[in-house]
């Protein structure tokens, strides 16, 4: 069940100094939200997402990370939005790139590249909508089709 997966990361993540007194929500659309997948995995998965989303809006006013959960015909999709600064055209190209930090003293450059993989072992997809100044949307579709992918 994916809406628990979200949750259950979520939990494990408020301790965290960057999740501290950041809203957050999960909705669901639809009645399916299972899949057959690696809940191990896809938790790390969806555990990184959370964390960059949280480290992104950690700095501003308004700290807010939503989770939409929505059942479509042949895939899950999951969205991860946040209140954060977004970014640029030039950061956006190298996100998923290994190594590609914008945090100096914190990031290695490793979760969301790992995040990705993890994503597309499953036969699923990862984009992201984002602006300076206005959040960023991070969306994982899955398709119910999935399989568990070996360690």
């Amino acid at each position: 069940d994916v809406s628990a997966l979200c949750r259950s990361a979520w939990l494990e993540l408020e301790a965290l100094p960057a999740a501290q007194g950041i809203a957050f929500s999960l909705k669901s659309r639809g009645s399916r939200t299972e899949l057959r997948a690696d809940e191990y995995w896809l938790k790390k998965a969806i555990s990184q997402l959370l964390v960059n989303a949280a480290e992104a809006c950690s700095a501003r006013p308004e700290r807010i990370v939503q989770v939409l959960i929505e059942a479509r015909p042949s895939e899950l999709s999951v969205e991860i939005t946040d209140s954060g600064a977004g970014m640029d055209g030039e950061v956006l190209k190298r996100l998923f790139e290994p190594l590609f930090s914008t945090k100096m003293e914190a990031g290695r450059g490793f979760g969301l590249c790992a995040a990705k993989k993890i994503v597309c072992a499953h036969g699923g997809t990862i984009s992201v909508r984002t602006a300076l100044g206005s959040g960023t949307v991070v969306q994982v579709k899955l398709p119910f089709t999935t399989h568990p992918i070996s360690s």
